[in-house]
């Protein structure tokens, strides 16, 4: 975390940003009356669940995202500044850690704060 007298005294809030990513959820709607798809969609729920425990136990123990996070707000400014200081694998390539807003931000005083509406990827 780090405090930039650009934004110091004042409160910045991620989603006013225009670097916020929302989570990414996929949506799962059965058809009615479809006993099969009603079970896909319990099997489902229990995928979802178990997703969102595991997302959770990773920000408890502060563990690293490699994919885009499902159920906590993330920020394409600071994944981007970590990808460009990521290690390279044999081809060149960085290995991408999505960078939540709840770690990044929680004292409400991000360096990295662009007001705007988010960036369309």
């Amino acid at each position: 975390m780090t405090n930039d007298p650009a934004t110091s005294g004042r409160e910045v809030h991620c989603p006013d940003c225009r670097h916020y990513r929302h989570p990414a959820r996929p949506q799962f709607s059965p058809p009615p009356g479809n006993a099969r798809g009603i079970r896909e969609y319990g099997e489902w729920q229990q995928h979802e669940k178990a997703v969102e425990q595991g997302e959770r136990t990773s920000f408890e123990i502060g563990a690293q995202f490699f994919a885009p996070p499902q159920f906590f707000e993330w920020c394409r400014a600071w994944t981007d500044r970590m990808a460009r200081d990521a290690p390279r694998d044999h081809a060149g390539r960085a290995t991408v850690i999505y960078v939540l807003c709840a770690r990044q931000n929680p004292n409400r005083n991000c360096a990295l704060f662009e007001p705007g509406p988010p960036d369309r990827d």
